[in-house]
């Protein structure tokens, strides 16, 4: 291994990353749906740690459905017990193709049509 900097005395190779560094991560987990509107909806979830930073992602509000791209606008641990991992996101619907806001607005409709009495 060759060092570039004097007195690296590191054991393990580190790349320096100029600009934005993405990533993608799959959890495939269900969550549950509290509220959707056409321009957000509100979610259910449970998140590691790790995952309580979260600032944009991909969700399918069915099995087959389009990605919807969304942005996390607020987050809420659902209780103040230090064990519970179950936080309810707030999300926005950004950039969504014809067949996404299609798909949300049958959602919308069905969630209004079902509260009627």
């Amino acid at each position: 291994m060759v060092r570039n900097r004097l007195g690296d005395r590191r054991v393990h190779v580190r790349f320096d990353v100029a600009g934005q560094l993405w990533a993608s991560l799959d959890l495939g987990a269900p969550v549950v749906l509290r509220n959707i509107g056409l321009g957000g909806a509100l979610i259910e979830a449970r998140l590691a740690p790790g995952l309580r930073a979260l600032r944009a992602a991909q969700l399918s509000l069915r099995e087959r459905g389009p990605r919807l791209s969304v942005v996390v606008r607020h987050m809420h641990a659902v209780s103040d017990a230090a064990e519970e991992d179950r936080y309810l996101v707030g999300l926005e619907f950004v950039h969504l193709s014809p067949a996404a806001l299609s798909e949300i607005e049958r959602l919308v409709q069905d969630r209004d049509g079902s509260s009627t009495p």
